[in-house]
């Protein structure tokens, strides 16, 4: 399975950087643009010279490191969920939900870089460059383990091999892009992420109104059925499952699209800010 798409290897042969960089055995080489066959043969290298160094490990190579973090593979969002994925000891992924009145939203995670002057600091990037190196524990004999991060991306999806398809998040709206670096997702990649999040809401609202026809709303009807109504746009009496009683006292949480009773001043599931003045009000009382 490649690592980078066609559009990407094409970019990079195009827009090819200058590079130095050192080379397991020392070598310093320079050059207008580094191979991604450079890139893989210098990163199973690094693997490799792992063996057997229990958990002291060497730093990823420079050339390694530079190529892996400009060629992101990229995870978007346009549905108003937001996605949270454990893979081990690869850490979790947070896929936010998509803003309203935002087209999408992009996997974010936060991370410790260095800046000009050589201090720590915290700063939002692009979860997965085009290698993930995962740090192992036990017995400390491999404990660097080298992973193509498109493969990592359809597992955080739940589109890699022997998943349940029921389990994917394209669903709710999320896909992995082909776009490049610091490129906006195509035309017709969110065209098939909005299909696929108006499937499931619509989805969504005809579990909700068949709930009515066997008289188990209570037992069916959800927080992401009132997010899909409210989406949808649909009309609350037109909907027997909407109850006016419902719609009046609760609203719905621009950050999760949890419902909620007016009056609360925050989300209890995502912490996002509801009464901007009570907020202030009980922080000022704290």
């Amino acid at each position: 399975m490649p690592v980078l798409t066609e559009n990407q290897l094409r970019r990079v042969e195009k827009n090819a950087k200058a590079y130095t960089y050192k080379t397991q055995d020392g070598t310093v080489r320079k050059g207008t643009g580094v191979a991604w066959e450079d890139v893989e043969n210098e990163a199973t290298a690094f693997a490799r010279a792992s063996l057997g160094k229990g958990l002291v490990v060497d730093k990823v190579p420079e050339m390694v490191r530079d190529f892996s973090e400009s060629h992101p593979v990229r995870i978007f969002n346009v549905g108003p969920w937001r996605q949270k994925v454990m893979q081990g000891t690869l850490g979790t992924f947070n896929i936010p939900a998509c803003p309203e009145g935002e087209p999408y939203v992009e996997m974010l995670t936060l991370r410790r870089i260095k800046d000009d002057k050589g201090k720590w600091r915290e700063q939002w990037v692009p979860s997965l460059g085009a290698l993930t190196f995962e740090p192992l524990r036990g017995d400390g004999q491999m404990p660097i383990r080298q992973h193509e991060s498109l493969e990592i991306a359809h597992a955080i999806m739940g589109t890699g091999p022997f998943q349940n398809p029921q389990n994917r998040l394209t669903k709710f709206g999320c896909f992995i892009s082909k776009c490049g670096p610091e490129e906006e997702p195509y035309p017709e990649e969110l065209e098939e992420a909005r299909k696929n999040l108006r499937d499931y809401l619509t989805s969504l609202v005809k579990d909700a109104r068949q709930s009515v026809m066997d008289g188990k709303t209570k037992d069916v009807v959800g927080p992401d059925h009132y997010t899909a109504a409210r989406i949808l746009k649909l009309n609350p009496k037109a909907e027997p499952w909407m109850s006016v009683d419902t719609v009046e006292v609760n609203d719905v949480c621009p950050g999760c699209g949890s419902p909620y009773k007016k009056g609360i001043a925050v989300c209890k599931e995502c912490k996002t800010i509801l009464d901007e003045e009570k907020f202030n009000t009980l922080k000022r009382a704290s």
